[in-house]
């Protein structure tokens, strides 16, 4: 099933209605994120590259090791200013400043390459 409240659809809405864009979207289960599995490495689309955690931008998607193991399952985007608009687990969506625990747990980003 795919998901319509989770990370991955929050990241999709941002980067079709503020930027114009619109992201695939791939199958996955409500319980993906507690799984060692590389589904959103897998699915990086390819007009994206690869970027340092030194490097990011406004409008760049992050990726999370929450779970501290190995592959990311949480995403966001980088909204400028220190900002992160995400869907946490179990809560709403919120913009919110990047602390550190997020920092720590920040893997790569991604960057839109048109």
């Amino acid at each position: 099933e795919i998901g319509l409240c989770d990370c991955l659809s929050v990241v999709h809405e941002y980067y079709e209605k503020e930027l114009k864009i619109v992201l695939h979207d791939f199958i996955r289960n409500d319980n993906w994120f507690n799984k060692t599995t590389t589904i959103i490495r897998d699915n990086i689309p390819a007009k994206f590259q690869i970027i340092k955690t030194t490097e990011i931008q406004k409008n760049d998607i992050l990726l999370f090791d929450m779970l501290k193991k190995g592959n990311p399952n949480h995403l966001g985007v980088y909204l400028g200013n220190n900002l992160l608009l995400h869907h946490p687990r179990h809560r709403l969506s919120i913009v919110e400043v990047m602390n550190e625990g997020l920092k720590d747990r920040m893997v790569f980003g991604l960057r839109f390459v048109p």
